[in-house]
């Protein structure tokens, strides 16, 4: 007969970090660690922690799948405005298009600042910094 294995409340508790750890960490691995230091930030404090969550967001496949989605309609549009300006007559943009690019560079910028956030000074420095430094441009 097996006797119910009994823990305490911080061992609880650590379990439920881990499991928390699990389910959210990042694909890359060198941002999974609780060691706030490393990338600038105090552990214990509020804004450790709000990077680490901004890390996790950014991160995520959803978010991922929504910036390749709007990548790909950027391109779309980009075809359609090149369309417009070939056959029209007019070197006048319409509104319309200045309005829709807004909205585009708006949205690569709030994702360019979450991640600039989220990474810390790491940003520019990780084993991607290549690609980070393209996405900057």
């Amino acid at each position: 007969k097996k006797e119910p294995v009994v823990i305490g409340f911080q061992q609880e508790e650590e379990m439920k970090k881990n499991k928390s750890r699990e389910r959210h960490s990042s694909k890359n691995p060198e941002l999974d660690s609780d060691d706030g230091e490393e990338y600038g930030e105090a552990d214990a404090s509020c804004n450790g922690r709000c990077q680490r969550k901004v890390r996790r967001f950014v991160d995520s496949r959803e978010f991922e799948v929504f910036m390749c989605i709007l990548i790909i309609t950027n391109t779309i549009y980009f075809g359609v405005e090149a369309e417009y300006a070939a056959q029209a007559q007019s070197t006048e943009v319409p509104e319309a298009f200045k309005d829709i690019s807004l909205a585009y560079t708006l949205a690569f910028l709030v994702e360019l600042v979450l991640r600039m956030y989220g990474y810390g000074w790491r940003f520019f420095c990780a084993q991607e910094w290549w690609w980070r430094f393209f996405c900057a441009q």
